[in-house]
């Protein structure tokens, strides 16, 4: 019986919407997937020729370039979620601003349902 020889696929990185960053066999990939402009894209069901084919560039020499820009998008990313958070939990636990939102949040059911009971009238 032979040996068989088998190709490790691990995915490293997704970069953005269109690539992702592969390893083959101890090599670096990047493929691109998808392309936002074409609406095809978007109904791969419907349109399951464009997963038939890729495109594929190897970096093999500079893939880390690729790992330290990912790493810097998802710190950043994260500091922004973590700031509108905390500063929603300000305005919504904070006694200054609680009766100002509310205000808010009721005109705007207000405004909303005076819009609805007119056009069904």
């Amino acid at each position: 019986m032979g040996i068989k020889s088998y190709r490790w696929v691990e995915l490293v990185a997704k970069l953005n919407f269109r690539y992702y960053l592969v390893s083959i066999s101890g090599r670096y990939y990047i493929i691109d997937y998808a392309n936002p402009s074409d609406i095809k894209d978007y109904f791969i069901g419907i349109f399951p020729e464009r997963v038939e084919k890729y495109q594929i560039y190897d970096v093999n020499t500079d893939y880390k370039n690729f790992l330290v820009n990912k790493k810097v998008a998802f710190i950043f990313k994260n500091f922004y979620n973590f700031i509108f958070i905390l500063f929603s939990s300000y305005l919504n636990f904070s006694q200054k601003y609680k009766y100002c939102i509310l205000n808010k949040i009721a005109f705007n059911i207000r405004t909303f349902l005076s819009f609805y009971f007119i056009e069904h009238i």
